[in-house]
């Protein structure tokens, strides 16, 4: 009887206990290869020497965009799938994460079992999404199909939405223009043409924006 090739997997996740009781999990499927997990800094360089089959990736750890880092990866190995594990239900996260090229979604706080199943989902090259996860984005579809003149949130660039976060924190063009390394007059060009395409005509509107976004919790 031959042996099942198993399913390689490279967990990439920064939340101690959380980490630990995954790794145990997968150490207990038959069907599955548990690589070395390290920290989002080094996640390119693993894939590219590890070759996982399947990327599971928090796309809350702190202090790295795991999107564009999962983006990174795809780009340069299109054979890699990955499985998303988002925290709370964010339009404009998952949004990004579906442009990005990031094939399954499975809330944090969602069993085992479903994150294994999403595992074997993306590896036979389909697309996995957690029941709530599918609610938010039927509803946020049929919410633009029934309101002719509603905004194109998707048309922002993920730069734009980290400057309406910062602007919802009441910072300063100063402070944005040296948090993102661009001129004063950069800040306000880029302000003015979100504005624009969100058609809002105040910061007090774009903070509401920010907040239903979930781009802040003020």
């Amino acid at each position: 009887m031959h042996d099942v090739e198993k399913i390689k997997v490279l967990l990439v996740h920064d939340h101690g206990i959380l980490h630990q009781a995954l790794c145990m999990l997968f150490e207990g499927m038959p069907d599955m290869e548990l690589l070395d997990q390290r920290n989002g800094e080094t996640v390119v360089q693993l894939v590219r020497q590890l070759q996982p089959d399947v990327m599971v990736i928090d796309v809350t750890m702190s202090g790295t965009d795991n999107i564009e880092l999962s983006r990174q990866v795809l780009q340069e190995n299109p054979g890699v799938k990955v499985v998303a594990l988002p925290g709370k239900l964010h339009m404009h996260v998952l949004e990004q994460a579906l442009r990005a090229g990031i094939s399954g979604f499975v809330l944090k706080k969602s069993g085992f079992d479903e994150i294994v199943c999403a595992i074997r989902t993306v590896h036979n090259n389909r697309t996995y999404m957690c029941p709530k996860i599918k609610d938010v984005l039927a509803n946020s579809y049929l919410s633009r199909m029934q309101t002719d003149n509603q905004p194109e949130s998707s048309l922002l660039t993920e730069t734009e939405y980290e400057m309406i976060r910062l602007l919802s924190l009441g910072m300063t063009s100063k402070e944005i223009a040296a948090r993102m390394y661009i001129s004063f007059k950069t800040v306000d060009t880029r302000r003015r043409k979100i504005m624009g395409k969100l058609e809002i005509d105040s910061l007090a509107e774009l903070t509401k924006y920010a907040i239903r976004m979930g781009l802040t919790s003020i």
